[in-house]
C-alpha cells in the first residue's frame, strides 16, 4: 500500500492507496519520483520452477495517488534467490533504475534495470554494474550531481564487511571503478545514501568495535561530486555501544543539511 503526505507531513490518502494485494507476500517496498510520477518497487512473492521465491516488482502511482500499472512490471528473476535482495530506486528525472544484488555464476554481483516514464523496462538483460569477491548484503541508490551513485557492504578477504560505492551515468556506463568508502578493520554494513549540500553523503552502522558481536555504532562520510571520500576515517553519528548491532541507519537531505535516523537505546 502507499499513502502520500503534504508538505507538513500530514496524510492525503486517509484510504490506502492498492499497489498490490496479488496473492503471497509483498514486502521491503521502495519508491522514487521522476518529476511527474512515482515508481514503487517491491520483493514479491513469485511462482519459480517448483516452488515460490522472492523477484522484484514495479508499478507507477501517479501525483494524483492513481496507480498507473495495475499489471505490474516483473523484473528479470535473479539468480541470487534471497527475501533482502532489492537494493533500491532513483529516477534521473525521466527514467528510473532499481538495483539489486544477484549473481552471475557463481560470481557474486550488483546489478541494475532500467525503467521509463511510461513503465516500459528498458534493460530487459540487466546490467551489471559491480563484480564483487562475495555476496553484496546491504545497499543503496541515488541520483547526485550528474550521476547514479550505487553504495552497497559485502565481506572482503581481511574477514570483515566493508563499504563500497560506484558512480554511473544515466545510462549507466560507468564513471570510474568501484571504490571503498569505509574499509577499516571493523564490520562497516546496511549503508544508506543521500545527496548532500556539495556532493554525497553516506551513513552506515560499524560494530564490533567494542568486542565480538558488540557496539553498534553510527557512521557517516560525504563524498564530493565525483566520488572521492572526504571523510575516509568517517566520523561519529551515535557513539553509544550499549547493545551490539541493527541500527539500520537512514540519510536523507533536504539541500542544506543532512539527517540521519536509525535504531538507538534513547531518543535522538
Amino acid at each position: 500500500y502507499a499513502a502520500r503526505l503534504d508538505a507538513l507531513g500530514t496524510p492525503i490518502d486517509l484510504v490506502p492507496i492498492v499497489v498490490s494485494e496479488t496473492f503471497g507476500d509483498q514486502t521491503r517496498p521502495r519508491a522514487a519520483w521522476n518529476g511527474q510520477d512515482w515508481l514503487v518497487v517491491w520483493v514479491n512473492q513469485e511462482p519459480i520452477g517448483s516452488f515460490y521465491g522472492p523477484a522484484i516488482r514495479a508499478a507507477r502511482v501517479s501525483a494524483a495517488g492513481v496507480l498507473l500499472d495495475t499489471a505490474s512490471l516483473l523484473l528479470p528473476v535473479p539468480a541470487n534467490i534471497t527475501s533482502d535482495l532489492l537494493f533500491g530506486v532513483a529516477s534521473d528525472g525521466s527514467d528510473w533504475l532499481v538495483v539489486w544484488k544477484d549473481f552471475v555464476g557463481a560470481t557474486a554481483v550488483v546489478r541494475g534495470s532500467r525503467i521509463s516514464s511510461q513503465g516500459v523496462l528498458l534493460d530487459t538483460v540487466p546490467v551489471t554494474l559491480a563484480t564483487v569477491s562475495s555476496q553484496p548484503y546491504h545497499g543503496e541508490v541515488v541520483l547526485g550531481p550528474d550521476a547514479y551513485l550505487v553504495v552497497w557492504n559485502h565481506w572482503t578477504g581481511s574477514g570483515n564487511d566493508d563499504l563500497f560505492g560506484r558512480r554511473f551515468t544515466s545510462a549507466l556506463a560507468p564513471l570510474g571503478g568501484m571504490f571503498p568508502i569505509a574499509p577499516d578493520a571493523d564490520y562497516d554494513v546496511t549503508p544508506s545514501v543521500a545527496v548532500g549540500p556539495a556532493g554525497f553523503f553516506v551513513a552506515w552502522e560499524n560494530y564490533n568495535t567494542c568486542c565480538v558481536g558488540g557496539g553498534g555504532k553510527v557512521f557517516g562520510a560525504r563524498l564530493s561530486p565525483t566520488g572521492l571520500v572526504l571523510d575516509p576515517a568517517g566520523f561519529l553519528i551515535s557513539a553509544t555501544t550499549d547493545f551490539p548491532s541493527g541500527r539500520a541507519p537512514s540519510a536523507c537531505a533536504d539541500g542544506a543539511q543532512v539527517d540521519v535516523t536509525g535504531t538507538y537505546p534513547t531518543a535522538r
